[in-house]
This record gives C-alpha cells, structure tokens and sequence, in this order.
C-alpha cells in the first residue's frame, strides 16, 4: 500500500490527477478511503517535503521485520524508537495489546504487529551495535540519573499543593497526568515553571521537597525519591516530560546580555523557520527575526533599543525576551 500510495502522489504530481477532486467516484471501500486520505494529507505538505518524500526516485518501503533483518546483516540490532511512548503496548486496548502479548514471540514482532494494529507507516528507530548488552525492561531508577523538563499547564490552574485533592496537568497535545501526591504535584509546578531548562533529578528532589515544605508551613517535607523517579517514568511515558543525559544549551531567564545560537541569528536573515534549542522548527514575524538578529550576547538592553530604535523602549523588548526564553530560543 506504501508503494501505490507513493505512485500515486507521483501520478499526481506529474498533473494526471487534480487532487483536488481525489477519488470520490472510486469504487472500492477501504481502498479508496485510503487514496483519497492519502491525496488529503499532500494538500498541508510543504514542497521540500513532497520533493523528497514522493518524488525521490528509490523510495522503497519495508515493513519493520525486514529493515531489522537487514540491519542485523551488518552486525547491529534493534534498539528503540526514538519516541518512547510509541513503544508501550499498553497504549492500545486491552484486547489488542493482550492478543499481541499472546502471539509475538520477540520485540521485533511485537513491533510489527504493533504497525499493523495501528496502520503505523513511519518510524524513528535507534539501532546499537549487536555485541552492546541490552536491558529491555526500564526502571525507574534510572530516571534519577537524567535531567528533566516539562512543559505542562495545570487545569483549572489549580496550584494547591499542601493537600491530597487531585490536580490534572496537561501537556501541548492535551495528554494529562492527574496527580493526588503533594510532593509530585510540586515537582510537576516546578518543571512547569523553570521550563524550557532541565534540571538534575536531585535538583527537582530538592526544589520540589523545599516548596512543598513551605506551603505546608512545615521543615519535615516529603523526600520520597523512588515515587518520585516513578512518577517522571510514568509522565515521560504519556510524553509529558523530557529526558536528557544532561543539561540543555539554553536559558529560560532572561540575561543582562541577551544571546542567542549562531543558526537562530542566521536564520533570522532570512524568511526561513528558526530552530530553537530543542531543536524544533517555529515562525517569527519580522519584527522578531530583526530582534533576534542583534542577540549575540554583547548588547545591553540599552544598545538593542537604540539599534532597533523600539518606541515602546525596554517593557516592550523585555516581554519579547521573556517570550523567546519560554520558546527555548535564548542561550545566555
């Protein structure tokens, strides 16, 4: 299906086809469902993406199984997807991921069947060279040896920390993780407020510990570090935090220096997207490209004023600060 669909986007492509009109007439059930979302999704595609994804000459898919099998033809092995959440079987309903547990007799099964179930056409896998020892369940004790970060909104803004009444927070895809534990609603209030920095696990122990000591009114804080690691394992599993091996290049204050990395200020020369510290792609208006050109960590906020000649003077470019700092633009 990979193959006719790409076909397909070519015989489009070579005007054959007004995709506009798709394939309404088509008999066939699933079959055209399937063209017609197919030609739905080329309407958003960029062209640099429709370029080299449905034109390219070789563009020869293989299910999961076989891209293993090759790879293990040259002495390396399947190690994860690099999205960890899309490896959790228990993602999936209960009957379907009991069935797959029943039927597959490797990882690299599971995964299959697991594109199959969930008609899953892309991937992102990390291979390991085949001699590295592999541990495939996952504690979370090691989630005490990496840094932590997470952009998350509480709902109803409910902040009450001290108490045992359930706060939901929410992530930008509106995934939520409900929390009744004290100590875990604190650690999940001060990665929200400290993004986009990540900080050590017994950085985030300690803030965390120390706030909820003094909403309480009390020294003798919760320091319960496994349910802790245990919570961050389960929120990074409904994609709610990030985990690094260590700290990020970035800054979520806003310095006397401003900074930026040398890629943004390039980018900004042009009317291409600029690519933040956590390596994402957004849109920035002219003014803010003209802003970000300036950020080389030797101007005050004095001298960005003057050279930009702001009429509204530092409150104005503070606030735009402040706003790249939570975008994860600012290095310094």
């Amino acid at each position: 299906m990979l193959s006719l669909a790409a076909d397909t986007r070519i015989f489009v492509a070579a005007g054959a086809t007004d995709m506009r009109k798709g394939f309404d007439g088509l008999q066939g059930g699933l079959y055209a469902l399937f063209l017609n979302q197919e030609l739905a999704e080329m309407r958003y595609w960029e062209d640099g993406y429709f370029r080299h994804d449905s034109l390219e000459e070789h563009n020869e898919p293989v299910y999961f199984h076989e891209f293993v099998e090759r790879a293990e033809a040259h002495r390396l092995r399947y190690l994860a997807e690099s999205e960890f959440p899309t490896m959790l079987i228990d993602r999936m309903s209960s009957t379907a991921s009991s069935t797959l547990e029943l039927v597959a007799t490797s990882q690299v099964d599971l995964e299959q069947y697991m594109d199959f179930v969930g008609n899953r056409m892309f991937r992102q896998t990390l291979l390991c060279h085949r001699d590295v020892p592999l541990t495939r369940s996952v504690s979370a004790d090691c989630v005490k040896r990496l840094h932590i970060a997470a952009k998350l909104s509480a709902a109803d803004g409910d902040e009450r920390i001290a108490d045992r009444n359930p706060i939901q927070f929410l992530g930008d895809d509106g995934n939520g993780l409900t929390v009744r534990r004290p100590l875990l609603k604190s650690a999940l209030i001060v990665l929200r407020e400290l993004w986009p920095r990540n900080i050590s696990f017994a950085e985030l122990m300690e803030k965390a510990a120390s706030r909820l000591g003094a909403a309480a009114g009390n020294s003798a804080a919760d320091t319960d570090e496994d349910s802790l690691a245990t919570m961050v394992l389960t929120a990074y599993s409904a994609d709610l935090v990030r985990l690094s091996s260590g700290p990020l290049p970035l800054t979520h204050v806003v310095s006397e220096r401003p900074r930026t990395s040398p890629l943004a200020r390039l980018q900004a020369t042009s009317n291409r997207a600029i690519t933040t510290q956590l390596h994402e792609d957004i849109d920035l208006n002219a003014d803010d490209r003209r802003l970000i050109q300036v950020l080389d960590g030797t101007r005050d906020m004095a001298r960005i004023v003057s050279e930009l000649n702001v009429a509204n003077s530092d409150t104005h470019i503070v606030s735009r600060l402040q706003r790249f700092a939570k975008l994860a633009l600012l290095t310094g």
